[in-house]
């Protein structure tokens, strides 16, 4: 059951992937609140205005990709200790290596599936 105002901002630069984690998180009834960002600048604005529980952030995106947008919330007292939850590609090891130096949650690897 969701928690009274718990709230989730799923970031990607394609709506289909954006749409696909907000039902499976709304499956999982993990959350109250679902927002969206498609890149991380459009992330960022949304972060610095509403509080969040979780931040689920593909890694590829254009104008600010997911580890440029975790090293900002990692440089801000108010969101450094907001989670994150990593989405990246096959091909992007060492990315998701650096996020995890940068503190993020935790990582999937697409595909993958609501299991």
């Amino acid at each position: 059951m969701a928690t009274q105002g718990s709230s989730v901002l799923i970031v990607d630069d394609q709506v289909e992937l954006r749409n696909m984690v907000k039902k499976m998180l709304r499956n999982m009834d993990l959350f109250e609140l679902y927002f969206e960002a498609r890149d991380g600048e459009d992330a960022w604005e949304k972060l610095t205005a509403h509080p969040f529980t979780l931040v689920v952030c593909d890694l590829d995106m254009p104008r600010l990709d997911g580890v440029g947008l975790l090293k900002r919330c990692q440089t801000d007292p108010v969101l450094r200790d907001v989670p994150f939850l990593i989405i990246a590609g096959e091909g992007t090891q060492g990315a998701v290596a650096a996020t995890a130096e940068l503190g993020a949650y935790h990582y999937i690897i697409k595909p993958f599936s609501p299991d």
